[in-house]
């Protein structure tokens, strides 16, 4: 999984957001560091191709007018983050404990 889809997927276990919200949660994630935005749309677009997000249409707060787009996590998407958070866990217990090899 492309590491910003899984932020994208983070960025929405709290709850639906805008896409200002999620590059926000991104760069929180990323020490600081802002998403390219063509990238950031291109894979939010694969996210959603592959049914880990759905697109709702709600109206903004900030105002009457035309309705905003916010996302929303699906049920495959909450799986694909658990599943790719196992994945990296057994990956860091494997550089923990050559870490610890390498000490003795």
């Amino acid at each position: 999984m492309h590491l910003q889809i899984l932020q994208i997927l983070l960025g929405l276990l709290e709850g639906p957001a805008t896409a200002s919200d999620l590059t926000d949660a991104i760069a929180r994630f990323d020490e600081g560091r802002e998403p390219s935005l063509a990238t950031f749309y291109r894979q939010l677009s694969q996210a959603e191709e592959s049914g880990l997000i759905a697109i709702e249409e709600w109206e903004s707060p900030s105002g009457p007018g035309r309705p905003s787009q916010r996302y929303r996590i699906t049920s495959a998407g909450r799986e694909a983050a658990q599943s790719e958070a196992r994945r990296l866990r057994r990956l860091a217990e494997v550089v923990i404990a050559a870490d610890r090899q390498a000490e003795v």
